[in-house]
């Protein structure tokens, strides 16, 4: 289904994260689940193909593209396979953009180009005993 939401620009990607989910992730995403994690390669392997790149500075290695759009693509994409890539989408939807927002200098040098390629990886630790993941009962 086309939409006015989309140029042509994203369905480009969408074809591009369409043909890597059935390459790179479909055969292997069973065993990925009963790791319980997704591969260091899976991220560099989207790095090497600019997904996790696309907010990024083009100064830092990214496309400086600041279009949740391409997220939205790449969640469709992975729900039309039955898979899900929330590790990934955790570092493109919800860490990143503290990055974006709050980095300084040194540490967009630091920091984005390897998270550009997915030489490195990023999470969230946001829990203490007793409060789980409910933030605002965090006493810390």
């Amino acid at each position: 289904m086309r939409r006015e939401l989309l140029t042509a620009d994203h369905e480009a990607f969408r074809q591009l994260v369409r043909e890597f989910v059935a390459k790179e992730v479909v055969p292997h995403y069973t065993e990925w689940e009963h790791a319980g994690r997704l591969p260091r390669e899976l991220f560099e392997k989207l790095g090497s193909l600019g997904v996790l790149g696309m907010s990024i500075p083009e100064a830092y290695g990214g496309a400086g593209l600041h279009d949740y759009r391409y997220n939205v693509v790449l969640q469709e994409e992975a729900a039309r396979a039955l898979v899900t890539l929330g590790t990934v989408r955790t570092q493109l939807e919800v860490v990143l953009p503290y990055f974006l927002a709050y980095a300084d200098e040194h540490q967009r040098e630091r920091w984005f180009p390897g998270l550009a390629t997915g030489r490195l990886l990023t999470a969230v630790a946001m829990t203490e005993p007793g409060t789980g993941s409910d933030l605002a009962g965090i006493r810390t």
